[in-house]
């Protein structure tokens, strides 16, 4: 299809829509690229296309927060461009990806930022946005990151507690990072929590990769105390243990290594789905990062050198609607909001996206909870040569995508060409993560108080104080003594550094015998 074929107009009949807060049975009208009206016996021109949405699921399409293609990491290229990736995400169900830039160190962020732009400007076929790594810090990364922010859309900074050497901050870069983020309204995604420095900084963070129970405890503490703490889990943390690293056949094991390494602890990732399922865990990302098993074999004599990532941008929606709503961790809605709804709050592109209302954007999902689907690699679009998932049979699966009022996806069948995606900007200061804490230091905020000056009776000063004798000039003269009548002075002591004490004139008792402890005799009960 070409590239400009938003202006087609698509009906979609007798499905059930599902918002994050809300399932209603309705039509839905596309037109211009925009959904135009939701609701029943719609007046809709001649000509549309009808899509029979009888005993189906009608979804906002995917954002999938965390991709990572078109780059090169660990001294390996990602198997994924942005058009296969982006492919691989509508063919999936996610109608946008938000992917990193990572520079290197001393790298201008700017020029990384611009070059990965071009590249996916050619290639994507879906909306797309950038997250930008800071991956060190000085003067010009603090001016880059205003002119991200000011001019070219970007609203989202990463930080890493990890990769030493490579990616990794210190604690107090970090925190002139996460205090640049708070004054240009941007999005301070954290590779791990350091709590003072959130507390210090006043800053919205958003953690990600939570992979234990115990990150999402610190999470869930954090919020009580009334911090402004978001969390993004990854789909192979919600839904895969460690104990796959102790397969007999290496590759299996490799194919495995992502960071944070999957947990030993196999009900992980049910606890995972349940934190997710209850709104302790916003997000969950594919954190898709595809090699194959010759460029995981680059660590055969070293684990440490494995690439560390997996594919998952294409698996994601089918696998959390399998494992999150068909085994009663979470409902429809829920699904809908941390696989698109919260990530689209919190990157302020919401209403926009992640919505089924007159005015969005037309991403849209006509989703069928009772198809299935098995997993295998010898079909998958994303790239590398192992899927992560393979066997497993998913039940939830896109019937039909829309991308941007473009029918990209029908039946398996893609229909979507290179290059017709677009860079979507993303504003500062989403009201999801700042609003609250602009409010909270408007409270928090000194004010004089608006009041008619005191005219009553005023107590004469007594000036028979004695006043002690000028100091010679050039001496920093001393504090005054004042006698308050009645009143102890708390800045005089009658303790002594020389050892001397007020009673050393009385005479010391050899010894005395004690009729009754302090606070009276005992009664017995202890």
């Amino acid at each position: 299809m070409a590239a400009g074929s938003s202006s087609v107009r698509i009906l979609i009949k007798g499905g059930r829509v599902v918002n994050d807060d809300v399932t209603q049975e309705a039509d839905v009208y596309i037109e211009s690229g925009l959904i135009q009206q939701v609701g029943w016996d719609l007046v809709v021109p001649g000509g549309a296309k009808v899509i029979d949405a009888s005993g189906k699921l009608v979804i906002p399409g995917g954002i999938d927060s965390s991709v990572h293609l078109q780059q090169t990491f660990m001294n390996a290229n990602t198997q994924d461009d942005f058009y296969s990736g982006t492919k691989a995400a509508l063919l999936g169900g996610s109608t946008m990806v938000i992917a990193h830039v990572l520079p290197e160190r001393d790298a201008s962020l700017l020029e990384e930022f611009e070059k990965i732009r071009a590249h996916a400007d050619a290639e994507a076929c879906c909306d797309y946005a950038l997250h930008v790594g800071v991956t060190w810090w000085g003067p010009k990364v603090r001016r880059e990151m205003e002119v991200l922010v000011g001019e070219k859309g970007v609203n989202s900074f990463q930080m890493f507690m990890a990769y030493k050497d490579v990616l990794m901050l210190k604690d107090s870069e970090l925190y002139q990072a996460m205090h640049t983020c708070k004054n240009i309204g941007a999005v301070a995604r954290v590779h791990a929590e350091n709590g003072e420095l959130v507390h210090e900084a006043h800053c919205p963070v958003y953690l990600v990769n939570v992979s234990s129970v115990s990150a999402a405890d610190v999470i869930a503490a954090a919020r009580m105390q009334g911090k402004v703490v978001h969390a993004e889990t990854t789909l192979a943390h919600s839904a895969l243990s460690g104990m796959h690293y102790y397969h007999q056949d290496w590759a299996h094991a490799a194919a495995h290594v992502i960071a944070p390494p999957l947990r030993l602890d196999p009900s992980t990732p049910d606890c995972l789905l349940g934190l997710l399922g209850n709104d302790i865990i916003n997000v969950v990302a594919s954190d898709h990062r595809a090699f194959n098993t010759k460029q995981k074999a680059m660590g055969k004599e070293d684990f440490t050198k494995i690439p560390h990532g997996a594919a998952g941008v294409e698996d994601r929606m089918s696998v959390i609607w399998e494992r999150g709503v068909v085994a009663g961790k979470m409902d429809e809605n829920r699904f809908v909001a941390v696989t698109s709804s919260n990530a689209a709050k919190i990157y302020n592109l919401y209403p926009r996206k992640g919505r089924i209302v007159p005015g969005a954007d037309a991403d849209v999902v006509v989703w069928d909870p009772d198809a299935s689907r098995t997993i295998s690699a010898s079909s998958q679009v994303q790239g590398g040569d192992f899927n992560l998932y393979e066997g497993q049979r998913c039940r939830g699966i896109p019937l039909v995508t829309i991308s941007r009022g473009r029918l990209v996806c029908e039946s398996g069948v893609f229909t979507c060409a290179q290059g017709s995606g677009r860079f979507y900007p993303m504003r500062s200061f989403p009201d999801f993560l700042y609003k609250k804490m602009v409010q909270r230091e408007k409270t928090q905020r000194l004010r004089g108080v608006d009041r008619a000056p005191y005219s009553g009776d005023i107590a004469a000063v007594n000036n028979s104080i004695r006043k002690e004798s000028a100091s010679p000039e050039g001496d920093v003269p001393m504090r005054a003594s004042t006698r308050h009548v009645g009143v102890r002075d708390l800045h005089e002591s009658s303790f002594s550094l020389s050892g001397a004490q007020v009673d050393d004139h009385i005479p010391k008792r050899s010894s005395a015998r004690i009729l009754a402890p302090p606070g009276g005799r005992s009664s017995g009960i202890w």
